[in-house]
């Protein structure tokens, strides 16, 4: 069996897959944000007012979903790549010190 490179591992769930979950989460909240700041005078004056309206917030409400599971799905595979850096490190008998330090990372996520 390969050595697998744990390292390798936990730049991977730290530096790419992590980092694509922050990156989805502030466009979720972005969306958000744009989403609290319409208000009654935003769509008043138009017609049909109300049924854009009422399109607008089922997008957005969808979106911010998409992109909620999307950010989800990111820390998941992080997780598991940083689960994948314990279970080498543990198999190679590392050092408990090292062992935590990489739960920490996951804790962190």
């Amino acid at each position: 069996m390969d050595k697998v490179d744990s390292d390798d591992l936990r730049y991977d769930a730290n530096e790419c897959w992590a980092l694509w979950s922050t990156n989805i989460s502030t466009i979720q909240t972005s969306l958000e944000v744009a989403g609290n700041n319409m208000d009654d005078d935003d769509w008043s004056g138009q017609p049909s007012a109300q049924e854009v309206r009422i399109a607008w917030a089922r997008l957005d409400q969808h979106l911010q979903q998409h992109y909620a599971d999307g950010s989800t799905t990111m820390t998941d595979i992080a997780c598991q790549l940083l689960q994948c850096a314990i279970n080498a490190e543990i198999a190679e008998g590392a050092a408990q010190e090292e062992i935590d330090e990489i739960q920490k990372e996951m804790d962190e996520l």
